[in-house]
């Protein structure tokens, strides 16, 4: 719990841009959860790859908004 919170305060901290922070949570995810796959039960590992994807997409379009903003304006 502790650590979702953790998480999504960091990742809202930048607020939609990918950032060093965002980048390198991400990055952080994607190795913990390759290291523990061959090890772990896929079903343990399903919540916290689902929820690696759902962070990854959600700055993605975030930054994708972003861009279409500036895009937009010139």
């Amino acid at each position: 719990m502790a650590a979702r919170r953790a998480r999504d305060f960091a990742l809202g901290a930048e607020q939609g841009q990918l950032g060093d922070e965002t980048l390198g949570y991400l990055q952080d995810e994607v190795r913990r959860n390759t290291e523990q796959y061959p090890r772990v039960p896929l079903p343990t590992l399903f919540d916290d790859l689902a929820a690696a994807q759902s962070d990854a997409f959600r700055l993605i379009e975030g930054g994708r908004a972003g861009l279409r903003r500036c895009g937009s304006s010139t």
